[in-house]
């Protein structure tokens, strides 16, 4: 009785969980033709991806576990920058001004260092991001939340928005690709470059809850 009882259990919550994601790419595949974009399905037990145009640039939509994303790839030569929506809610807050570094810990007996930790952004690089980021301030407007809580982060690889939950407003992904479209205009013609003395940066790891 039991073995059934749990059989029953382990089918109702592969069912469910079916019918959630098949749930999600329907919902997906509307987005994506409100965004005048394409869905493109990857396997019938995942979300699946977006792709659209913005100008130029193309984007990306994905889901990982429990975040969500927007991408614009392109070529940037500058250092690692995270800015969580709130640096820009109290321009600029710099306890939620990150990059990745160095960052040396006391572990036990001796002291480890950590590389490509989240640490803040060095006071050094503070003036050159006010400066570029002035400009993309007007994305934020306090009377106006569509684009909502989440991360702007630059990398090598391009920019991108990232957020937790499930994107299911596609009036909030035109609003994130354009700030993404403007932040990919200004950072590959003007990246916040390396500064020489400041090279492997080294600083408080970023909490973990920003």
């Amino acid at each position: 009785m039991r073995d059934y009882l749990l059989l029953f259990i382990i089918v109702g919550i592969s069912m469910f969980y079916i019918m959630l994601i098949q749930s999600r790419r329907f919902r997906w595949r509307a987005m994506a033709h409100r965004l005048g974009a394409k869905y493109f399905s990857m396997g019938p037990l995942k979300t699946g991806r977006i792709t659209g145009m913005i100008g130029d640039r193309k984007y990306f939509v994905a889901t990982a576990v429990s975040n969500s994303g927007v991408i614009i790839p392109f070529a940037y030569e500058g250092i690692p920058l995270g800015l969580p929506t709130k640096f820009f809610t109290s321009f600029p807050d710099w306890r939620y001004a990150l990059t990745e570094g160095e960052n040396r810990q006391r572990c036990f007996v001796t002291h480890v260092t950590f590389k490509g930790a989240l640490i803040q952004l060095p006071e050094a690089y503070r003036d050159r991001v006010v400066e570029t980021f002035q400009e993309l301030r007007r994305f934020y407007p306090p009377e106006e939340h569509r684009i909502g809580d989440g991360y702007l982060w630059l990398r090598s690889n391009g920019v991108e928005f990232k957020c937790s939950g499930m994107f299911f407003d596609s009036e909030r992904i035109k609003a994130i690709t354009v700030l993404l479209y403007a932040t990919a205009e200004l950072m590959e013609k003007h990246p916040i470059m390396e500064i020489p003395e400041q090279s492997a940066p080294r600083g408080r790891l970023a909490p973990l809850d920003h």
